[in-house]
């Protein structure tokens, strides 16, 4: 058997290093092993095989003839590997584990096994010590995995050993380890399948191991320890969300709602709320309407009101809102318009914007309410609606409770802390005969429903309720985008072209690179994950400073939600490699702390930035 090692490697000292400085690393080696339970006879093998290294290194003639040997060596195939004699195998696979080569020394380990495997009886005494190392092996090579990532190749690591073949652990701590191990890994083999594209058979096998997961927590209320802390969970399921499709979390919360989970039954109304929102499917508010009547309270009325209003049934939205929501959320809502249905926009397109569109793989959409309500199948469904009476009266026969709703450990922030001046939503009891119930088919300001839609997206437009800094699509001849007094206005140009090509003719794919960069900067400095398909937009070094970043942010407890919008885009210098942006940018951002509490606000303002996009072969992502 030879290793992959050399006798500086193997003995744990550098080139260069003086005689006195080997022999004291070869005393320390030699008194004590990393790794504990071998036999007498093992050690003294191990002992014998660092005396042997060292006599190479320490003798003078026999040292230069060596280094020069491993200097001038290029390629690591052609490294001096070191041959271990017949006997010394166990110590050989021990000494290069102690090396840090786990990968190395499992794969030999099994060998080796396999060659005695037909002779155990006459080895016995050193078969406990090749079990040992195998261990070792398995569990080192297993965590250095986890740390470089590979969730699910460490399991797989463990898993083989712990089902290999007819091969014993070696003692029953060490096999309780590994299934410590192997258990803590579970929440992070979740994270790396449903990670993966979806349709693959690994990402079901994610959402099937993130259900099963859930269950043994007894659902998504409990306050287990099993596996992780609470805190530590619904950080880990925020960050599970961001891989989910928008329907595969319906189907998921759905299936736990039926067991009773007020928080599924709450995540199921959201995400069938944000498919009908993105989809242009009030059908879908309808289904969430139906989900929601299991747990509704009337600390959940301004809730209600927003999809009373995304299904055009304006006085509806208006009484619950005004008749549920807290006076913080009123006085919050001033800001917006002194006019009802301003205000209801208002409250409509925050709500949308932090806790109902964010979470999901597939969803990246803007709350734009104007483009909503204007799209054709929206207009003839809700105009449809009282013909065909497609919604039920949904009446409430209970009492309201002043039971408030577990925070949604789904969500990015605590609902009743998305701003500072909504903090508190109305808990007082409300009888039932205080509140006459009011039907999708009901009055429209004595207008037909198509004029009052009209009239929302008009005001909605003039009270700025809409994103007023919602992204420019750009054409093929577009240099320059600008935003000006609330206005778009582009600025063309048809310089720039080169031997018949026009030199800006992918001026929306570079748009879109910049802000794609800002969507996944916003969602992890959020606290979600690194979205699988990163690298199609930003480059090793971006990605790195994007973390960093975040991990500043989790090293004091903090979350911080940022919005970025792109006002001017100009190239300034583009090569075949390389291009530089000047952008003009609307920003502004929140930090909270890890209770929810807002801690600073940074107001909107508008700066330059400029960004370097590099050529990656078929795409440019940004530096």
């Amino acid at each position: 058997m030879k290793l992959p090692l050399d006798n500086f490697q193997l003995l744990g000292v550098s080139l260069g290093m003086e005689t006195q400085g080997i022999l004291r690393i070869l005393e320390r080696r030699i008194e004590k092993s990393k790794y504990s339970g071998f036999s007498n006879q093992t050690l003294l093998k191990r002992k014998e095989m660092l005396v042997e290294s060292s006599k190479t290194l320490i003798d003078p003639e026999k040292r230069k003839g060596y280094e020069n040997k491993i200097m001038n060596t290029s390629l690591e195939s052609n490294v001096e590997k070191i041959e271990v004699k017949p006997g010394n195998q166990i110590a050989g696979l021990l000494l290069l584990l102690e090396a840090g080569h786990a990968e190395e020394c499992l794969t030999l380990a099994y060998i080796e096994y396999h060659k005695w495997k037909s002779r155990i009886g006459d080895l016995e005494s050193c078969y406990q010590d090749l079990l040992r190392v195998i261990d070792y092996a398995t569990l080192e090579y297993a965590k250095k995995l986890k740390e470089n990532r590979f969730y699910e190749n460490s399991a797989a690591v463990i898993e083989r050993r712990l089902t290999y073949e007819a091969l014993d652990i070696s003692t029953k701590e060490m096999k309780t380890q590994m299934e410590r191990d192997l258990k803590k890994l579970k929440p992070y083999r979740i994270l790396d399948l449903v990670s993966r594209e979806t349709g693959e058979t690994s990402h079901e096998n994610g959402i099937n191991m993130l259900k099963n997961l859930v269950n043994e927590r007894g659902g998504l209320e409990s306050e287990s320890e099993q596996y992780m802390k609470d805190v530590e969970f619904k950080a880990f399921f925020r960050q599970v969300r961001l891989y989910l499709t928008v329907q595969e979390q319906i189907d998921i919360f759905k299936d736990w709602a039926l067991s009773g989970s007020k928080v599924s039954t709450f995540l199921a109304v959201m995400a069938l709320v944000a498919s009908g929102f993105v989809q242009r499917k009030p059908e879908k508010m309808v289904e969430a309407l139906q989900v929601l009547k299991k747990i509704r309270t009337a600390e959940l009325e301004p809730i209600v009101a927003n999809i009373y209003l995304l299904l055009g049934d304006v006085k509806a939205a208006e009484d619950l809102f005004e008749m549920y929501a807290d006076t913080d959320l009123k006085e919050w809502s001033q800001n917006w318009s002194d006019e009802t249905l301003g205000k209801m926009c208002g409250w409509c397109r925050e709500w949308l914007s932090r806790d109902v569109l964010c979470g999901y793989r597939d969803i990246d959409s803007e709350a734009n309410l104007e483009s909503y309500f204007s799209d054709r199948d929206v207009i003839k469904y809700l105009e449809s609606i009282d013909k065909q009476n497609a919604c039920s009266s949904f009446r409430n026969d209970q009492v309201y409770g002043t039971e408030i709703l577990a925070e949604p450990v789904g969500n990015r922030v605590k609902r009743d802390t998305f701003d500072e001046n909504r903090v508190n939503i109305n808990k007082k009891k409300v009888k039932h005969k205080d509140f006459h119930w009011i039907n999708f088919s009901s009055r429209l300001h004595k207008m037909g429903k198509k004029k009052v839609l009209v009239a929302l997206i008009a005001l909605t437009i003039g009270t700025g309720i809409i994103n007023s800094f919602r992204p420019i699509e750009l054409n093929q001849s577009t240099v320059v985008t600008s935003l000006q007094d609330g206005k778009e206005s582009v600025k063309e140009s048809r310089i720039g072209r080169k031997k018949g090509r026009d030199e800006f003719s992918d001026m929306s794919t570079i748009y879109n690179v910049i802000a794609k960069y800002h969507s996944i900067k916003r969602n992890v400095l959020a606290g979600g994950g690194l979205p699988s398909d990163a690298r199609n937009y930003l480059s090793d070094d971006a990605i790195g400073r994007i973390l960093s970043e975040q991990n500043k942010n989790s090293k004091r407890g903090e979350v911080q939600f940022i919005d970025v919008n792109i006002r001017e885009l100009t190239i300034k210098e583009r090569t075949e490699s390389k291009i530089s942006l000047k952008t003009v940018l609307y920003y502004k951002d929140k930090i909270l702390n890890d209770k929810g509490r807002i801690i600073s606000v940074t107001s909107g303002h508008t700066f330059e930035r400029m960004y370097t996009l590099i050529n990656k072969g078929n795409r440019w992502v940004v530096n």
